[in-house]
């Protein structure tokens, strides 16, 4: 509707028709042939609108869930409704029957018998308007067919019938007009030389306002007056029809403003709740929203693709059609408020599509307003919570595998001190090797609690780095240095091979030596007798490299990148025999990070491995050397 502002309309006297004298008869006669058309009219109009509602309601019908159509003792509260609210008077009856033809819920009205009819096997005739006869009283019923599908198959038939109206319920209908009517048109006549006669002086009148509409209809935007001089009632009566209709006009020109006002109100609130769904469907948790009966009524992608079901089963079907896990099917059969007051509860499962993954879902009841005490529905949130399942678990094994690393040495350093209270103590040798053993177990739990302590600040992002000129040549030989010991009692030969020139670098001194350290305590620890563990560096156009390399034990393939996971170790693969608390390569491996390094392995099992650190050349690590 355009919002351009309706003209006033001024009231047009358009006269009465000139005709000649009207007999009786000719009277009698318009009087049968208006009856005879009407009642033509009359049953033609309400076979159409018989047609049309009993159609759109069978096609209607056949959308609605089969749960809500089919209820117990064959009677349906949604039939049995729209029997009662039901305005055309020819409205029989509703019903639902099996595809063999049996009855499984229906609603009629009293007195109808409903017919027998065969119910069709081909899809073609499943939406039918078939004309039936009751075998009692011979009315005959005008009925309308549509199937009831469920998933995709057919459940049942909806039949909607009418009883078909004759002539003689139209003629009916028309009495008390036809009684009406006659008196109006036998004095007609007698009514028409009176007005004639009177309301002469309105002819001219009458040319007036026809002048004065195509005026209005050439200029829409303007209402040009109107200087008609009429005496006596004729003049009145325009006059207060003029007013009426400049009311009627105003009130339509606040109607059409109304109008307006609440598209406008109606598009903001759909643009608001477009938005509130787009923000619903964007969040990384499932999300679904139930009525009092459990039923869904707002769903996101998010718990769909979680549970790996149709988006669409889930908003339109109830949940003990999709839902098939065990946990959860429970907690949405107790979202059925019409049988309890509130339900608050969360189970934890996996989906039988992906037992790896652990889902969490929690129900919450949902009002409708603050003030409301009874809740309006359900919200059920539906989480992944395989990540927290592995830290918890991951927490566990820390800790037990804590545990086993402390027990071991304080169990040796308990051991051989209670050996030193006894007689053994008064043996100068073996006092000398308890207290090297105990120096032992003390150092191994040292430098336990020093790595998982760097660790600990390195994985929660506490650590920062103290970068410092550093040159490599002197940090790996104060390495070499101090493990040179630990390689002599191996039979070792431990060598440095670091070339002439290498530039400085900016590093964290402390933490890199950790890393280096680590990784050639390995390289002892995995040796054979009589092996070599190399510490060097090198430098390429793109990186400073530092290496260590043994001729040990090597590492397999397949467990190249597990040897970086904490408390791994390699203690159970033959002629294996090294201890450790299988911290030093994860922590490397951090430290190495931390600088935007990487740790490569290089290793042949039974010939050696090579660690190698490789540091890019960065303006952060060599803006000191410049």
């Amino acid at each position: 509707m355009s919002e351009q502002a309706i003209p006033s309309p001024r009231l047009q006297f358009t006269g009465l028709p000139t005709v000649g004298n009207w007999t009786t008869p000719l009277v009698l006669m318009v009087i049968i042939s208006l009856g005879a058309w009407l009642v033509h009219e009359l049953h033609a109009a309400r076979l159409t609108q018989l047609r049309s509602q009993g159609s759109n309601l069978a096609r209607m019908l056949s959308r609605v869930p089969a749960g809500e159509l089919l209820a117990a003792n064959g009677h349906s509260p949604t039939l049995d409704l729209l029997r009662h609210l039901q305005g055309n008077p020819d409205f029989a009856y509703g019903l639902v029957v099996a595809p063999d033809g049996r009855r499984l819920a229906g609603a009629e009205r009293d007195g109808v018998v409903v017919p027998v009819a065969p119910i069709s096997d081909r899809p073609s005739d499943w939406f039918e308007e078939r004309s039936l006869d009751a075998s009692t009283d011979g009315t005959r019923y005008r009925e309308f067919t549509a199937p009831l599908l469920e998933s995709g198959d057919l459940v049942g038939m909806i039949r909607v019938g009418y009883r078909e109206p004759g002539l003689l319920d139209c003629v009916a209908a028309l009495s008390p007009v036809s009684s009406m009517v006659l008196p109006v048109f036998l004095l007609a006549p007698l009514v028409y030389l009176m007005l004639r006669r009177e309301l002469r002086p309105m002819r001219l009148a009458n040319e007036r306002l026809r002048e004065a509409v195509q005026a209005q209809l050439a200029r829409p935007d303007e209402t040009p007056p109107l200087n008609l001089q009429l005496s006596g009632e004729g003049g009145a009566l325009l006059s207060n029809l003029n007013t009426l209709l400049g009311e009627l006009h105003a009130r339509l020109q606040q109607a059409d403003e109304a109008r307006i006002s609440m598209d406008a109100r109606g598009k903001a609130l759909m643009f608001k709740n477009a938005r509130m769904e787009g923000v619903l469907q964007s969040l990384p948790d499932g999300l679904l929203v139930l009525d009092r009966a459990g039923e869904p009524v707002f769903a996101n992608d998010q718990f769909a693709r979680l549970l790996h079901v149709e988006p669409d089963r889930v908003r339109t079907q109830r949940p003990v059609s999709w839902c098939r896990e065990s946990e959860l099917g429970s907690l949405l059969a107790a979202c059925d408020l019409t049988r309890q007051q509130r339900v608050m509860g969360m189970v934890e499962f996996s989906p039988d599509e992906r037992p790896d993954r652990r889902l969490t879902a929690t129900a919450h009841p949902l009002f409708a307003s603050r003030d409301d005490v009874e809740p309006a529905g359900t919200l059920l949130t539906l989480v992944d919570t395989t990540r927290e399942n592995f830290a918890r678990q991951a927490r566990k094994d820390l800790i037990a595998q804590l545990a086993h690393e402390l027990k071991t040495p304080l169990h040796v350093i308990g051991m051989y001190g209670e050996m030193l209270l006894e007689d053994e103590g008064d043996d100068q040798g073996f006092r000398l090797e308890a207290a090297n053993l105990i120096n032992d177990q003390v150092e191994r739990i040292s430098a336990l609690i020093n790595n998982m302590l760097s660790l600990a600040r390195l994985e929660s992002g506490n650590l920062r780095l103290n970068r410092s000129r550093l040159r490599i040549e002197d940090l790996l030989e104060d390495i070499r240095a101090s493990l040179s010991g630990a390689a002599e009692e191996q039979s070792l030969e431990i060598g440095l091979e670091v070339p002439q020139q290498l530039p400085y670098i900016s590093v964290d001194k402390e933490l890199l030596r950790v890393a280096v350290n680590n990784l050639a305590t390995n390289a002892i620890k995995y040796n054979k007798p009589g092996g070599r563990v190399t510490i060097g560096a090198r430098e390429s156009d793109e990186a400073i490299v530092l290496f260590v390399a043994d001729t040990g034990l090597g590492i397999p393939s397949d467990k190249h990148e597990a040897v970086f996971e904490k408390f791994l170790r390699l203690e159970d693969d033959p002629g294996v025999q090294a201890k450790g608390h299988g911290l030093g390569l994860s922590l490397a491996k951090e430290i190495v990070e931390l600088h935007l390094g990487r740790i490569e392995l290089d290793s042949v099992p039974g010939q050696g491995s090579e660690f190698r650190i490789r540091l890019p050349k960065t303006p952060l690590l060599m803006k000191i050397g410049v």
